[in-house]
């Protein structure tokens, strides 16, 4: 294998470090790269008056966190009473460039009694607009702590040096903050499990944009990255049909046939045929079964919530490949018996 390749691998392997975490509500309804609804979540455990009932708690932990990762900057000093907290909130149509520019709708605005204003631009993979914080400091007054948010905490492209603005990112300052947060609400545990599982969508952000990092690093770490891209689902496929293959070895079966349809490989014996689309089901042939209930998942005997899932290998999935022993111990039994009398699984 060419050098860059396995560089890459091995980079790549290491940043993932086996803790990604595959299901959580964000990533489940596709909510986790849009960027109101980060701004949204965010915004209601800063607000005192928001549905998490901690009154002022999550925003003094907010502060406490900038100020513990100053990293160069002065304290931030915002008085906590009286606090207002809008999302997208109108500045007004964008007029004029450079220092005249002015208006916009900030992702973020905190303004407390005082007239005090704290302003959170928020960006995921987008990048910064032309005078985007110039309009923002504009509107909202010198005093103003504009903070600029992102993934990796990146430096804004399109904002003059003279323009006053704080870099913060959800790797560091709002996966620190949330800890924090997650720990002082223990005994709510609604609460708790939210915060835990947006947690988790941040922390697989963040590693995805790691990797785009590296693999953008170099011309040869593109070129690997493209390459591997291209032969992932050769690889895939192949995976899935040994996959059947060795199920049909352990169930010691006296012929084996496996298709494709175009949408699943299929393992077909006389009582259930074994199938892989993502995950591993089986689909029952008998006759007095409804057709609405004729398939199930497999799933693993570990975690019984957990599918094996060979398009993405999760962790059963994983463990048959790096540990063929180890998986068919627990799961030969289970497949073994699924084989006898399936409709005792439906």
């Amino acid at each position: 294998m060419d050098n860059s390749y396995q560089k890459l691998l091995s980079r790549v392997s290491e940043i993932i470090g086996g803790s990604r975490n595959d299901f959580n509500i964000f990533d489940m309804l596709g909510q986790n790269t849009r960027e109101l609804t980060h701004s949204t979540f965010i915004a209601q455990l800063l607000n005192p008056r928001g549905g998490h009932g901690m009154n002022t708690r999550f925003l003094e932990l907010f502060l406490e966190t900038l100020n513990c990762n100053s990293r160069g900057y002065g304290c931030l000093s915002f008085d906590l009473e009286g606090t207002e907290v809008e999302i997208e909130k109108d500045f007004g149509v964008k007029q004029g460039k450079g220092p005249e520019a002015i208006g916009g709708r900030i992702d973020i605005y905190l303004r407390n009694k005082k007239g005090e204003v704290i302003v959170i631009e928020n960006k995921i993979y987008a990048t910064d607009q032309e005078d985007q914080l110039q309009r923002y400091r504009n509107s909202t007054g010198e005093s103003s702590h504009i903070l600029y948010l992102t993934l990796d905490g990146h430096t804004p492209r399109n904002t003059p040096i003279n323009v006053c603005y704080r870099i913060i990112s959800y790797k560091a300052e709002i996966l620190d903050w949330l800890k924090k947060c997650r720990e002082e609400c223990t005994e709510h545990k609604n609460l708790h499990s939210v915060i835990s599982q947006y947690m988790s969508t941040i922390e697989n952000l963040t590693t995805d944009q790691e990797i785009c990092n590296q693999i953008e690093e170099s011309s040869s770490n593109i070129r690997a990255a493209l390459q591997i891209a291209r032969l992932a689902d050769k690889s895939r496929y192949h995976l899935k049909k040994t996959f059947l293959e060795d199920l049909a070895t352990k169930l010691k079966l006296e012929s084996t046939v496996i298709t494709h349809d175009g949408k699943e490989l299929v393992l077909s014996t006389e009582n259930v045929d074994w199938c892989i689309e993502w995950n591993l089901f089986f689909r029952v042939h008998s006759e007095n079964t409804e057709q609405s209930k004729n398939w199930e998942y497999v799933y693993s005997p570990i975690d019984p919530k957990t599918t094996i899932n060979l398009h993405e290998f999760n962790e059963p999935a994983s463990v048959w490949l790096d540990n063929k022993d180890e998986f068919w111990k627990y799961m030969l039994p289970i497949v073994t018996q699924i084989q006898s009398n399936p409709d005792k699984f439906l």
